[in-house]
């Protein structure tokens, strides 16, 4: 006597689409952004002394189901502490994008939780 197994295909690909749904799509928007947020309270303590801490970018991966991003400014030397920087600006601090986003840890989680919830 056999069991009838009725709509595993169905299961199967809805799964499947579901999967690509988070990978392909969802995945990469919440890691922007988590990058958005990251960015935005380290832009205050940037020093703009030249146009290079102005220009930052955002790059966001997708490989073999693991999403990865990355944040930082068009300056050699911005992230450099062996580097003499002379900052303009007042609020500028050395180090200021990897300390920055430390402190923003809880508002990155909380974007890539939204970004990843059905």
């Amino acid at each position: 006597m056999g069991v009838k197994n009725r709509g595993v295909n169905n299961v199967e690909a809805n799964l499947n689409a579901f999967a690509g749904n988070m990978i392909n799509r969802k995945a990469p928007r919440a890691m922007h952004s988590a990058l958005l947020a990251g960015e935005a309270q380290a832009a205050v303590y940037a020093p703009i002394s030249t146009s290079n801490f102005i220009n930052s970018y955002r790059e966001v991966f997708s490989h073999d189901g693991k999403t990865t991003g990355y944040v930082g400014y068009s300056a050699d030397d911005a992230h450099d502490p062996a580097t003499q920087q002379i900052f303009s600006k007042p609020s500028a601090k050395e180090e200021f994008l990897t300390k920055e986003i430390e402190k923003v840890h809880e508002q990155i989680i909380a974007a890539i939780k939204q970004g990843l919830s059905v």
